[in-house]
Parts: structure tokens; C-alpha cells; sequence
């Protein structure tokens, strides 16, 4: 089975890994954060506690 290495599990590394994987490659996804979504997640701000949300410039 031909395999691929994609590295890093933002959105572009995300849907790169399912279309090789629908191409019926073997896919290895490497990611140094330890959640997915890259940019497309959302934090707690240190100060005000509140949620923020990161993803804005993928709309």
C-alpha cells in the first residue's frame, strides 16, 4: 500500500489527509499541538476569561 506523511492538522493538513485517505493511501498525520484545526479553534483569554474565537479568517 502506498503510503503519506502529511504534516500538520490545520485545515489544508485535514481535508489533504482525508482526500489521500479517499485515494485509498495509507496517511500518517503528524501535528505538534496536542488538538486538530489548526487556526480554526478558539481560546480562553488569559486576562478576561472569555472565549475567543480564532477561525474568523477562514470565513
Amino acid at each position: 500500500m502506498t503510503q503519506a506523511i502529511v504534516i500538520g492538522g490545520g485545515l489544508a493538513g485535514l481535508a489533504g489527509a482525508v482526500a489521500l485517505a479517499d485515494a485509498g493511501l495509507q496517511v500518517e498525520l503528524y501535528e505538534r499541538r496536542p488538538i486538530l484545526g489548526g487556526r480554526a479553534t478558539s481560546f480562553i483569554h488569559p486576562s478576561s476569561g472569555e472565549r475567543v474565537d480564532n477561525c474568523q479568517h477562514v470565513l
